[in-house]
Order: C-alpha cells, then sequence, then structure tokens
C-alpha cells in the first residue's frame, strides 16, 4: 500500500509516519509540505491514500481537495484539520474527499478511521453529520443514536465492539475479555445483525459515525 502524506507541521508530519506505518509492513509513505509537491508526488506515483492538511501551503483550504481529485481521481483523499466545521467537512465531501480527520484523534481511532476509508467507506468526526446528509457509498448507515441499535447491545457485545474501536483483533479480544476466539465471533454475528451492518468495518463506522462509546 503506498501512502502520501501532504502536511507542513514536521511534529504532526513525523507523528502520523509512525502510525500509518501500523497499516501493513509493505505500506510505503511518502511526504511533502506544500500543495504543488503533492500535485508532483501524485503525478509521478500511485497513491491508494492522501492525507491532505487543509492549511498545506498553496492548496487554498477546501478549495484543493476539488483541484486535486480533477487530477488524480483514484486515490483515497483523508483531509486532515486542526478545527472541524461542519461546511467544510460537507464541501470536501462534495468535492471527493472519503474522509475528514481532526488532528486531536486518537492513535486507535485514527487507525480505525482510515481503515474504514481504506474499505470504500467514508469517515467524518462523530456527531458531526448525520448519515442522512452524508450517506456511505451505496448504502446509507441509520443514526444508531437515534433508532436505538446500540441499546439493543448487550453487555457482553457491548464490551466487545468497545474493543473493535481500539482496533483488536479476535484473538486479542478473546484475551482482553477472558474468553474463546469462537465467541467473540460469535458476538460479533450478533452485533453486526443488530446494528444492521455486514462486517466489522461497517461496526466501527457505525460506531464512530453515531458517536458510540461506553
Amino acid at each position: 500500500m503506498r501512502i502520501l502524506i501532504a502536511e507542513d507541521h514536521e511534529l504532526v508530519l513525523e507523528g502520523l509516519k509512525v502510525v500509518l506505518r501500523r497499516l501493513g509492513a509493505d505500506t510505503t509513505i511518502r511526504t511533502c509540505r506544500a500543495f504543488a509537491d503533492a500535485l508532483a508526488a501524485a503525478k509521478e506515483d500511485d497513491f491508494d491514500l492522501v492525507l491532505l492538511d487543509r492549511d498545506l501551503p498553496g492548496m487554498d483550504g477546501i478549495a484543493g481537495v476539488e483541484v486535486f481529485r480533477a487530477y488524480f481521481p483514484a486515490p483515497r483523499v483523508v483531509v486532515l484539520a486542526d478545527q472541524v466545521r461542519r461546511h467544510e467537512v460537507l464541501e470536501a465531501i462534495r468535492y471527493g474527499a472519503m474522509g475528514f480527520v481532526p488532528r486531536t484523534l486518537g492513535v486507535e481511532a485514527l487507525l480505525s478511521a482510515l481503515g474504514l476509508v481504506l474499505s470504500g467507506e467514508r469517515f467524518v468526526p462523530a456527531d458531526l453529520l448525520s448519515a442522512e446528509v452524508l450517506p456511505g457509498p451505496g448504502h446509507e448507515l441509520p443514526d444508531a443514536a437515534r433508532d436505538g441499535s446500540f441499546r439493543a447491545l448487550s453487555g457482553r457485545e457491548a464490551d466487545v465492539l468497545e474493543r473493535l474501536l481500539d482496533g483488536l483483533t479476535n484473538k486479542e479480544i478473546g484475551r482482553a475479555l477472558d474468553i474463546q476466539e469462537v465467541t467473540v465471533k460469535l458476538h460479533l454475528r450478533s452485533v453486526y445483525r443488530k446494528l444492521g451492518v455486514k462486517n466489522r468495518a461497517q461496526a466501527v463506522g457505525r460506531a464512530l459515525k453515531s458517536g458510540w462509546r461506553r
């Protein structure tokens, strides 16, 4: 997997590089610190994921997303920002961004968000946009806080889902909760059914978008 990080803050850039290497041993990361350099890099290489700092020099804010996507429609683009404003998120999504991530997001939440994007789903900060405003590609995810899906989870199912949000594998969840891996799978199957999703990526997406956390 090839990733481009377009970020001019050195500390943020170095931190992102460390975190993104956890996406897989085959991950290759390229960096740049100006919008013109990001365009040049995308012309030279085929990236799977592009992280664009909203305030990147030469980018002209969210409008830069439209410019980048016009030239390079294939990579999944995620916008990074210190402050998250609803109208900017909507604009970024209209321009083709697959995600809008605040820099305050924790490491595990960031990895879950990027995993969601890489699986073909969109990610926006919890409680910012409802699914009716921002449906995922090809389907809509209902608002869990409104329809009570999360309240239907048993205590153990909620335990499993919470650790899923922390990025744990089924085996790690089993060890954390002192239950067998096959039991974890059974709980996940029930979680998927109650939330109306098909897999762990969609379950994480539902939880992140609705702001659910125990």
